[in-house]
């Protein structure tokens, strides 16, 4: 076991199951579903927002294949401490870890869906109008 110590940490912004963390964890798991909607002309129709017409979110999630058993590791740490003196984030999204200390098992997920929607030539010639 180390201990973390920390000088100093500082985060600007952090959003959507985002995570700081400074110490021991046995298992870190965020999550994030994100629907992304941008129009050539903003207007909100009443029915946005609804995951659930998106079976993207649903479809189970790839998953890398076991490793077969290799070579035993060991590690001697020369010191029982993780230090760090300092640091500056600017910004953490979509199930992003900021971690400082030991952890078992991380499994991050972030689904994010992107539509644009563009104006036909017609609308488009319209607004010209």
């Amino acid at each position: 076991m180390r201990i973390s110590r920390v000088g100093h940490v500082k985060v600007t912004s952090k959003e959507l199951s985002s995570i700081t963390l400074i110490g021991d964890s046995v298992a870190i798991t965020p999550r994030t579903n994100v629907l992304a909607v941008q129009r050539e002309r903003p207007h909100y129709l009443g029915q946005e927002g609804d995951l659930q017409q998106f079976p993207f979110y649903e479809q189970p999630m790839p998953k890398l294949a076991a490793r077969s058993a290799g070579p035993e590791l060991f590690a001697r740490n020369n010191s029982p401490f993780i230090d760090v003196g300092s640091l500056r984030i600017l910004g953490l999204s979509a199930s992003a870890v900021l971690h400082i200390g030991s952890t078992s098992f991380i499994d991050a997920e972030s689904r994010v869906k992107h539509i644009r929607q563009l104006l036909s030539v017609e609308e488009s010639e319209q607004e010209e109008a």
